[in-house]
């Protein structure tokens, strides 16, 4: 598992007392909790996605929060298609808190939070 100490912005592998993502399946874990390791890799760019109002329920596996490679979430489209959301079922998209679309190119660091269409007057 690769880790990050926090405050030096450093990235360093399995110490004690941190956490990291786990590439196996994408999760942010602590360390010691089965991440396992591999010596000399470098933490890999991701994107966290958050989805809201039932749309976990209709994802790969019923979660709120997702950590995707950013190699995989090169745009909202991507990302959604990484975490097994059909197309176009997202209404509203935030990047990082402001508004955006399917087509928003995503970053290294980014956070997506993904919503289904509102309606209501």
């Amino acid at each position: 598992m690769l880790s990050h100490r926090q405050g030096d912005g450093r990235c360093r592998e399995g110490e004690a007392g941190e956490t990291g993502v786990d590439e196996r399946d994408g999760q942010v874990k602590a360390s010691g909790d089965g991440g396992g390791g591999r010596g000399g890799a470098a933490a890999a760019p991701a994107v966290t996605a958050r989805l809201f109002a039932g749309l976990e329920g209709l994802a790969r596996e019923r979660r709120v929060e997702w950590r995707v490679p950013a190699t995989e979430a090169a745009t909202v489209n991507d990302l959604c298609a990484s975490v097994g959301l059909p197309a176009g079922v997202a209404g509203l998209v935030l990047v990082n808190g402001v508004h955006a679309d399917a087509t928003t190119p995503l970053h290294d660091g980014d956070e997506v939070s993904l919503f289904p269409p509102v309606g209501g007057g």
